[in-house]
């Protein structure tokens, strides 16, 4: 069996892939050496493998924020490359670095999260730790104040339910536990939670209280799957600067077929693409910077349908898995295909050749 993709994360303008050989490929931008290639102000146009010893074969997942990237192995260790201008990667006072580094800590970790510029990681015991950019309290530490190293949110800690996932956009971080309740905190505190602290706030919203299956945010905004009816709601920024307050996205009914459901939501910075059981994908808000994708309705994607099974976003751009079938037979396998600001679509090729 060759070389597949089975994760991908897109930061601002640099992606991560994870291959079922567990191993971890960058491609982008690497202005601040987020791609942990050990150069700055630098683009890579092809992935090229992350050879380093320590996350070689044991990468479990990777989460990229604006400039920043942190890498999950599967013995509970986490690494760092990119910017550390707020603190974001958890080194202390050290600049950033275009080198992967390990953070290292007193605990394993099961699960990371990057925002704009901070980061957010679940050990293997629940505890929540929070480090970077603070000014929106999206950390929920209690105060105002950026943290260099992962400090505990205590207010997490004994829940009677486990976080399920952790969703972060620039300026907020939202926890989705086991019974559906949502948790916030950050910029959208008040409209979600009625009140604003700097610490996380359970959803008092009547349509999402235990009800939340998983939360997709882009840069200003967070879409919220929910468990029973499997309604999309939004809330932020999602289509231009207009601040929406949160709501039903009534226009997915007129466009989905019978018996068809969102299976995966992807938010970059005023785009969003809705994924189906079906295989379609869906977009609606700015894609490119000279155009408007479905900024007043939900329309179909008309590349690679009906073969999307998930999709990835970044600023301005998506990173699409799709079937690909191989000759007549049953058997598909995946490949990766990208849209970019020029409107071109790439297959992305993952070798082993450097």
């Amino acid at each position: 069996m060759g070389i597949t993709v089975v994760d991908v994360a897109c930061g601002s303008s640099h992606t991560l892939f994870i291959t079922n050989k567990r191993n971890l490929y960058s491609v982008g931008n690497s202005c601040s050496g987020q791609l942990g290639l050990g150069q700055t102000n630098t683009i890579k146009r092809v992935p090229i493998h992350l050879d380093f010893y320590k996350i070689n074969g044991k990468v479990k997942k990777v989460s990229a924020g604006f400039d920043h990237t942190l890498i999950l192995t599967t013995d509970g260790n986490i690494f760092a490359c990119g910017s550390n201008s707020d603190g974001q990667l958890g080194l202390s006072a050290m600049e950033g670095t275009p080198w992967i580094q390990q953070v290292y800590l007193d605990f394993k970790i099961k699960d990371i999260c990057c925002g704009g510029q901070h980061s957010i990681i679940v050990t293997e015991d629940d505890k929540v730790f929070a480090c970077g950019w603070n000014s929106c309290e999206q950390l929920g530490v209690g105060d105002e104040l950026d943290r260099e190293t992962f400090s505990e949110i205590t207010e997490l800690s004994n829940l009677r339910y486990k976080i399920k996932q952790v969703a972060c956009s620039y300026y907020d971080t939202f926890f989705v536990l086991e019974n559906g309740d949502l948790y916030n905190c950050g910029n959208m505190m008040y409209d979600l939670c009625g009140e604003e602290q700097s610490y996380p706030v359970k959803s008092t919203s009547k349509i999402l209280h235990h009800n939340v299956e998983s939360v997709s945010a882009g840069h200003d905004c967070a879409f919220f799957k929910l468990k029973n009816t499997h309604d999309i709601y939004a809330l932020g920024k999602i289509k231009s600067d207009k601040f929406i307050p949160l709501r039903r996205i009534k226009d997915l009914q007129e466009v989905l077929f019978h018996h068809e459901v969102v299976d995966f939501i992807s938010c970059g910075y005023y785009h969003t693409f809705f994924v189906t059981n079906f295989s379609r994908a869906l977009h609606m808000g700015r894609l490119f910077d000279d155009e408007d994708v479905g900024e007043h309705a939900i329309t179909q994607w008309q590349h690679f349908t009906p073969y999307v099974f998930r999709a990835a976003s970044g600023q301005n751009y998506t990173v699409f898995y799709t079937h690909v079938q191989v000759d007549k037979s049953e058997d598909v396998h995946s490949r990766m295909l990208s849209t970019c600001q020029s409107k071109i679509f790439t297959d992305i090729l993952i070798s082993t050749s450097k």
